[in-house]
């Protein structure tokens, strides 16, 4: 049993310390022997890939735990998520180093990264595919893709980029407009009773 605001995350199952890798997972934790060790293998939060792979959804999840997928070299997409312009693009060597990713600025409600691209590339964040997210790559809105079942994706031009990920809802700013205004209609109201 583990101590109060402990999370225990298992993973016997071959293929499966795949999933703990994506979701940067750093240490494994003993908590009969009070231990910890590194995990080596670890993906960081944003990295660069050069290859991808469209699948049926169906089949997306089965293909992860498979010994063919490689999350660092190749990112999943379902069918009909990439544009036909993407589909079209011949996908990078999974030989080449794609550039880097540094990350400058990660919250709750925004991430900035510097991003070095040797290729034209996918920048993957390994966080979790949610509406109400926006990107801007220098200053200009680009579509976010969802990728590897449940994780985000961009796809980047070749040169140095900063990339930045704000989570803008649009029911929050309509919930804020609904409240001001109730809140005026409410003081309207009670002005008018005590006149």
């Amino acid at each position: 049993m583990a101590s109060k605001g402990w999370q225990v995350l298992r993973y016997g199952v071959e293929g499966s310390e795949k999933f703990m890798d994506m979701l940067n997972v750093k240490y494994n934790i003993d908590y009969n022997k009070r231990i910890f060790a590194l995990r080596k293998s670890f993906l960081p939060r944003a990295f660069l890939v050069s290859d991808y792979k469209v699948l049926p959804t169906s089949r997306i999840l089965s293909y992860m735990e498979s010994s063919n997928f490689k999350p660092r070299n190749t990112v999943l997409f379902e069918q009909n998520v990439l544009s036909k312009d993407l589909l079209k693009q011949t996908p990078g060597s999974i030989n080449k180093e794609a550039g880097t990713c540094k990350v400058l600025l990660y919250g709750p409600n925004q991430v900035q990264l510097k991003v070095s691209a040797s290729m034209d590339t996918f920048l993957v964040l390994n966080d979790i595919h949610y509406p109400g997210w926006k990107c801007y790559v220098d200053g200009v809105q680009t579509k976010i893709y969802r990728c590897n079942f449940l994780f985000r994706a961009i796809r980047l031009q070749k040169g140095d980029h900063n990339v930045c990920f704000i989570f803008d809802p649009p029911l929050v700013k309509l919930g804020i407009a609904v409240t001001i205004v109730t809140l005026f209609i409410s003081l309207v109201i009670l002005i008018l009773r005590f006149r």
